[in-house]
């Protein structure tokens, strides 16, 4: 058989051919960032209306976020084995929200196991913080804690976000984080309460309403 020549137009032909397969085999489904901005949201809504209505919830609301870790893990993994050409910038970009998942993780430890840390630590030296109440004259001990630690959750959420709408030049996520970090920075004026509020908005501006774009875009494109 004869080995056959191409010419310069069909060389550069199979070049664009395999630079739009590669663009094309790619396509980011949008699920993790609605796994994120649904709990974030559901959580913050919930706390804000447990808070305002002063309700007495069974468990704490926010262990919705560890185990969304697990299901990260496995969109992560399912997503990496359905892709036929590797991107460097896609590895990059699911280690970013395996480490957030792994400070999420962290971040709560911290804010659950450090009042109890310091009491002890207080304790040991012959100190005790305490409280008095002025009409009963009762006093009780104090749990310290972190102030305005839920501020250090929502800057921690535009974190990936922003990387992510950078590297992707896709514009929703850059301005959600952009809410985020307004979100963060009013944080750090208000009570912890209405912080729950600045949650839920902050979800929903970071990873919900671009999961929705992002979605919405995988489904038409895998239609055609």
């Amino acid at each position: 058989m004869e080995e056959k020549n191409l010419t310069e137009q069909e060389s550069l032909q199979i070049i664009t051919d395999m630079i739009n397969k590669a663009k094309n085999d790619y396509r980011e489904t949008g699920v993790s960032a609605l796994l994120w901005g649904i709990v974030i949201t559901f959580c913050g809504l919930v706390s804000f209306l447990a808070y305002l209505f002063k309700w007495e919830l069974s468990f704490d609301i926010w262990i919705l976020t560890l185990l969304a870790i697990i299901p990260q893990i496995w969109i992560f993994i399912k997503e990496d084995k359905k892709r036929k050409i590797k991107h460097l910038d896609s590895d990059a970009l699911g280690a970013v929200w395996i480490v957030f998942a792994v400070n999420m993780f962290a971040l709560t430890f911290y804010q659950n196991i450090i009042g109890y840390t310091t009491e002890h630590i207080l304790k040991n030296n012959g100190l005790e913080w305490l409280e008095k109440n002025i009409a009963t004259g009762a006093v009780s001990t104090l749990h310290p804690f972190v102030v305005s630690v839920s501020s250090l959750y929502i800057m921690l959420y535009a974190m990936p976000t922003l990387i992510t709408g950078l590297v992707k030049k896709f514009k929703p996520m850059i301005i959600g984080a952009m809410i985020t970090y307004v979100c963060f920075v009013i944080s750090c004026f208000t009570d912890s309460g209405y912080d729950m509020l600045l949650h839920a908005i902050a979800g929903t501006a970071c990873w919900l309403i671009p999961g929705i774009i992002l979605y919405k875009k995988y489904k038409n494109a895998t239609a055609c």
